[in-house]
């Protein structure tokens, strides 16, 4: 008989090793796609190579605004934006720990730009550079 003492054991069991093989595989797939959302999303890193922290620092898109928050010494901050975005330039306003600001443009965004990686880096002079990787 299935349902014999001697056989609800195995039918528990065979239960409990579906429910673990099916957790398994969806914390996988889950972890698949959040690792590829990643890969695809574009994303900006602001780099401050001063001896000076930044105290505050925005970069503004054309459809978004990253707020990178204070940046310690030698110190980087990436984030991801969405890929759905107007033409226009990348506009940072960027306030160090002396008071200095520092503000402009560079780089160009368009719409959907798969894994592009946009690094903007603050110099020992206070001076930016821009490049795309």
């Amino acid at each position: 008989m299935v349902f014999a003492k001697g056989n609800k054991l195995k039918v528990v069991t065979g239960w409990r090793a579906l429910f673990a093989k099916v957790s398994i595989l969806l914390c996988g797939l889950i972890l698949l796609i959040y690792w590829s959302y990643l890969y695809l999303s574009p994303s900006l890193t602001l780099s401050n190579q001063s001896a000076q922290g930044v105290e505050s620092a925005v970069v503004k898109l054309p459809h978004s605004r990253l707020d990178f928050g204070d940046i310690a010494a030698m110190h980087t901050n990436t984030l991801y934006y969405d890929l759905a975005q107007l033409d226009g330039a990348y506009r940072y306003h960027i306030e160090l720990d002396s008071g200095e600001i520092i503000a402009g443009e560079c780089g160009y965004i368009t719409n959907f730009e798969i894994h592009k990686r946009v690094v903007i880096t603050i110099s020992e002079a206070a001076t930016m550079s821009c490049s795309v990787n």
